[in-house]
């Protein structure tokens, strides 16, 4: 995995959708069938296995380099971007924010005719399980937290990354 900059492309958002809505129509039923409980469970685990996998092998690209806010926001932008999100990101003294405007989930929802009340289940225990995981392999002694979770399909989400010393 080369630490290249990804771009976001309108493409890669259509892809992303079409993906992202088998994905949540699995959920769905894993849902329908073993509860949504267990669902949530085993998407946390999903995730956790994910963002650690991705922060490894971009940790280990890295090397020994230390990260501020821009190398970690090239960092996010990259694995975000190829998930399809298009975001913004808000610089601060040692965080970023990423707002996530375009999210294939929200449009994988719609499609599926979910609510966002609904949708939050999945992306809050995805995304927080991910997350975290990633930004521990990558800044050990970082920290993520999602500020802001879309209310409506028109909202927007947004993560915070912070770095500490």
């Amino acid at each position: 995995m080369a630490l290249t900059k990804h771009i976001w492309s309108e493409d890669i958002y259509k892809g992303a959708i079409a993906g992202t809505s088998v994905f949540v129509g699995f959920f769905n039923v894993v849902a329908e069938e073993f509860g949504t409980e267990k669902a949530v469970e085993l998407l946390r685990k999903l995730g956790t296995n994910m963002g650690t996998n991705s922060g490894q092998n971009y940790r280990k690209e890295l090397g020994d380099q230390l990260l501020d806010t821009k190398k970690l926001a090239e960092l996010t932008t990259g694995v975000t971007n190829t998930f399809g999100d298009k975001v913004e990101v808000v610089y601060e003294k040692n965080s970023i924010r990423l707002r996530v405007r375009c999210c294939p989930f929200a449009e994988a929802y719609k499609a599926l005719g979910m609510d966002m009340i609904s949708g939050k289940v999945i992306c809050k225990a995805m995304d927080e399980s991910f997350c975290k995981a990633f930004i521990k392999e990558i800044a050990p002694n970082g920290r993520w937290e999602l500020t802001k979770c879309r209310e409506s399909f028109d909202d927007y989400c947004e993560e915070k990354y912070m770095l500490t010393k």
